[in-house]
């Protein structure tokens, strides 16, 4: 019971779970989760539906996470992420700003960039890339993340034709190591993907998700995680690893600052190069 109510899923964030564990540790220690089951949920004096609150309230998790463990909903992994559509599992500003509507359009030669990069053929001829992966490049301002969250949340890459959903994030911020020669840190990275959906539909992901994911990680180009970023060992396990995660799947990097310099742009992945705008 310790190991599966100290999960992310049933939190808000991995520092509140960090704050209760004095006292989930406490209560639960030597139990398992059908003891949890039968003491505090079926044995409630008042009924499943109050011992589900008073235990979530105990441990300091979210309620609806819950609610969720131990009345399932019927709705599948895949029919709540299509429902969410895209998840943002940062708080960012940017996401909010784009779905309030504004218009692409208005970046310089978006259009010309589009249509140049993903016509390109590689050096076999084909409109292929080694890698499910896109830079998207540019200074600050140029329009980096809108570009990215009206395009290539847009089935690129989907050659499965299954339902797509979507991810923004900030890796920054989060506690892992990215550091180059860390062997770990793209399994991490996906494994907290994984987590913040689950959180975000209020169920546990136990198989590979059968649809088509976009993942994109915005700030890419921080002093935090660049040098990661920029290597080109690392982006390759950190596509492989994605691939356990969901059906196919379309890495997005987003950042001031990342160059790409160990990856072919006709090779490797898709280059989408942002221009600065004209005064």
């Amino acid at each position: 019971a310790m190991v599966v109510f100290s999960r992310l899923f049933f939190y808000n964030s991995q520092q509140l779970a960090d704050i209760a564990a004095e006292d989930r540790e406490a209560l639960l220690k030597g139990m398992t989760v059908g003891d949890v089951y039968e003491k505090f949920i079926a044995g409630h004096k008042n009924g499943v539906r109050t011992g589900i609150v008073d235990f979530a309230d105990r441990i300091s998790s979210r309620i609806s996470s819950m609610e969720r463990f131990f009345c399932p909903p019927k709705m599948t992994v895949e029919e709540a992420l299509v429902r969410e559509k895209l998840l943002d599992c940062s708080g960012s500003m940017e996401v909010a700003v784009f779905k309030r509507g504004r218009s692409i359009e208005e970046i310089p030669s978006v259009e010309t960039m589009w249509k140049t990069t993903t016509t390109q053929v590689n050096s076999q001829g084909k409109q292929t890339r080694a890698l499910p992966l896109c830079l998207v490049l540019g200074p600050s301002g140029s329009g980096k993340t809108c570009f990215a969250l009206k395009y290539l949340t847009q089935g690129f890459l989907n050659d499965s034709g299954k339902e797509q959903f979507s991810v923004y994030m900030r890796p920054g911020c989060l506690n892992i190591d990215f550091n180059p020669t860390n062997p770990l840190a793209p399994k991490e990275l996906i494994q907290e993907v994984k987590e913040n959906c689950a959180m975000k539909i209020g169920q546990e992901i136990h198989q590979k998700i059968d649809m088509h994911a976009c993942i994109i990680f915005d700030g890419a180009g921080s002093s935090y995680t660049k040098s990661w970023f920029e290597n080109k060992a690392v982006l390759e396990s950190l596509c492989q690893e994605a691939r356990e995660l969901a059906s196919s799947v379309t890495i997005v990097l987003v950042g001031t600052g990342i160059t790409g310099r160990n990856l072919s742009s006709v090779d490797d992945a898709y280059f989408f190069r942002m221009k600065p705008w004209q005064s």
